[in-house]
C-alpha cells in the first residue's frame, strides 16, 4: 500500500484541532504521514501538536518564526513530502474515517485523474449540521461550473504530486483563494473528479466577501479562460456578492 502525505497549515485553531488530527489518526487507511505548519500561533496550539506527535510518530510539525501564510505555507509542505499522492487537510475539519482509503482507491483506479475532492456535512463553529453539498462529479461536470465557482473544498482534495509539481505549486500571489487559481490553471491539461459520497465534515462560516474579491482577481489574470468566459463568471460573481451581503447567508 502506497503512502499518502496530508498537508496541513494551522493558525490559532486550537478550539478544533484535536478533532481534526484525530480524525486522520483513526483513519481507515494507515499509511499516511501528516506534515503540519503552524504559523505562529499564539494559543495552544503548539502545545498539542507537541502531544499529539508523541502520541503518533505518523506526524511532524513545524513552527514559523515569522508568520508566512497558507499559500507559502503549503508550497513548502508539498516540498517537503515524498509521496505520489498528497491530501488537503484544514485544522478546522474533520476528515471521515473511510476518507484516505476511499480516494486512494479511486486514483488507483482512474490514473487519467489528477485532483479528487468529495461532497461533505457541512457545519458551523458549534459542530451543528448546516447543509449537504452537492458538487459535480465528472470532469466535463466540473469544468463547466468551475468557471463560475469553485467546486471543491480545498479540505477534501487529494492531488497527484505530479500535477503539483507541473502547475509550479500554488500561486503565492495570491493569499486567498489560493486552490481556486490551481485548478482554473489546470483546467485545460488535468482532469478533476468529485466522490459523489461525503467524505469530510466541512466547517462553513458566515459569508465574506473577500474571498470573491479575491476570485475576481484570479479570473482577471487567468490566461486559461477567454473573454466570454471571464465576463460572465465576474458580473455572476458580482451579483453574488450583492445577494449574500444583503441577506448574510452561508
Amino acid at each position: 500500500m502506497e503512502y499518502v502525505t496530508i498537508i496541513m497549515s494551522t493558525y490559532n485553531q486550537s478550539k478544533y484541532l484535536k478533532a481534526s488530527l484525530d480524525s486522520i489518526i483513526n483513519q481507515t487507511y494507515k499509511n499516511w504521514k501528516l506534515l503540519i505548519i503552524d504559523d505562529c500561533s499564539t494559543d495552544k496550539t503548539s502545545d498539542i501538536l507537541k502531544n499529539y506527535v508523541n502520541y503518533d510518530n505518523r506526524i511532524s510539525f513545524t513552527k514559523n518564526f515569522f508568520q508566512k501564510g497558507l499559500t507559502e505555507n503549503l508550497n513548502n509542505l508539498i516540498k517537503q513530502s515524498k509521496t505520489q499522492l498528497i491530501a488537503r487537510m484544514d485544522s478546522d475539519d474533520i476528515s471521515l474515517s473511510t476518507r484516505l482509503e476511499k480516494q486512494v482507491e479511486f486514483l488507483n483506479l482512474n490514473s487519467n485523474i489528477s485532483v479528487v475532492g468529495s461532497n461533505a456535512f457541512c457545519i458551523d463553529k458549534n459542530d451543528l449540521h448546516v447543509f449537504n453539498s452537492n458538487f459535480p462529479l465528472n470532469d466535463y461536470d466540473i469544468k463547466k461550473e468551475l468557471i463560475y465557482k469553485n467546486v471543491f473544498y480545498h479540505s477534501s482534495i487529494m492531488m497527484r504530486k505530479s500535477f503539483l509539481e507541473e502547475m509550479n505549486f500554488y500561486n503565492t500571489d495570491f493569499k486567498k483563494c489560493q486552490d481556486y487559481e490551481l485548478w482554473l490553471r489546470g483546467i485545460h491539461t488535468h482532469q478533476y473528479a468529485n466522490i459523489a459520497e461525503n467524505l469530510i465534515k466541512y466547517r462553513v462560516s458566515k459569508y465574506n466577501y473577500l474571498n470573491d474579491i479575491y476570485k475576481i482577481k484570479i479570473l482577471k489574470k487567468c490566461k486559461n479562460l477567454n473573454i466570454f468566459q471571464k465576463f460572465a463568471s465576474i458580473f455572476r460573481t458580482i451579483i453574488y456578492i450583492a445577494y449574500k451581503r444583503l441577506f448574510n447567508e452561508y
